[in-house]
């Protein structure tokens, strides 16, 4: 109940009924204000709290993703170096078997430069040597056998051992009773040039004996007979006046014919003498357009120089 004061009038206590306080009263509306403000405080610290430890959680994925990621790049680069490793080891491997091809092809061309040598060494050394008796025997067969028909007096090729001659010259087979001879000439040919026997290896078309029909020539070498390519011929001729040719009425003439008296021999020209050194002690005389190159130390026909 209230209390009457002086004037009557009933004065209820402070606060509600029962004395408690109330809300309407300042000091109580601050203390409820400020704990609301506490505990909005507390949840926004809360929810702070939980978004940091979600961030956290974020980061401890990201991280992990992140080593993940690193593993893979690791593992991708040492996929990387095992690639690079394998292809080094093939690029070595391959440069091996370069290496190898070549040695074997070296080896194989050094075999093919033997074989060329050892059969240009038999072609100039000639197939046998031949005994005086069997190169009278030779020479007399092949003019039984009618070597004449097949002789020929141009050639581009040079008549000596070794020589190469050209695939156009027709070659003829060696007549039986030679090969009876000399059985190593199985399967070679020859051809008949002026008064020479040029024995061939058809396989290699080299030269590799020369006879000579008068029978001054010796198995596999010359005389003093000198030798001209065919670019030295034409110089030669183009080199020696042909205009004072002589007429003999001696028919051809040949190789190893004695010179016959009353031709005059000349000095080769010095220009001749310069491209072909070996004639320098050599004369010459022309006949019907053809220069025969003559031995004064024998005065016989060492080499004609046919148009």
């Amino acid at each position: 109940m209230g209390r009457r004061g002086g004037s009557g009038e009933t004065v209820q206590p402070k606060g509600g009924p029962g004395g408690q306080p109330t809300d309407r009263q300042p000091g109580s509306r601050a203390r409820h204000r400020t704990g609301r403000e506490q505990r909005g405080q507390e949840k926004a610290r809360q929810r702070t709290g939980q978004e940091q430890r979600g961030q956290d959680k974020d980061r401890a994925r990201t991280g992990q993703e992140q080593r993940g990621l690193d593993k893979d790049r690791q593992r991708t680069g040492q996929e990387q170096r095992g690639q690079d490793k394998e292809r080094t080891r093939t690029g070595q491997e391959q440069r091996g078997q370069d290496k190898d091809r070549a040695r074997t092809g070296q080896d194989q061309r050094d075999r093919g430069d033997r074989t060329r040598q050892g059969q240009a060494d038999r072609d100039r050394g000639g197939v046998t040597q031949l005994s005086e008796r069997q190169r009278t025997t030779v020479r007399e067969r092949f003019t039984r056998s009618g070597v004449e028909r097949n002789r020929v007096t141009n050639v581009n090729f040079d008549i000596r051992v070794g020589a190469s001659v050209p695939r156009s010259v027709v070659l003829h087979p060696l007549p039986a009773d030679i090969v009876e001879i000399v059985p190593a000439y199985r399967g070679y040919r020859y051809v008949y040039v002026r008064d020479e026997i040029v024995i061939v290896n058809p396989a290699t078309f080299a030269v590799v004996a020369v006879v000579s029909g008068s029978g001054n020539q010796t198995a596999g070498v010359r005389d003093r007979r000198p030798t001209l390519a065919q670019a030295d011929r034409v110089f030669v001729r183009d080199h020696i006046d042909r205009g004072a040719a002589i007429r003999l009425g001696i028919g051809d003439i040949r190789i190893g014919m004695a010179v016959p008296q009353g031709v005059e021999l000349l000095p080769l020209p010095s220009v001749v003498v310069e491209r072909v050194p070996d004639l320098r002690e050599y004369r010459y005389f022309v006949y019907d357009d053809d220069i025969a190159i003559v031995d004064p130390s024998s005065d016989e026909i060492a080499l004609i120089v046919e148009k």
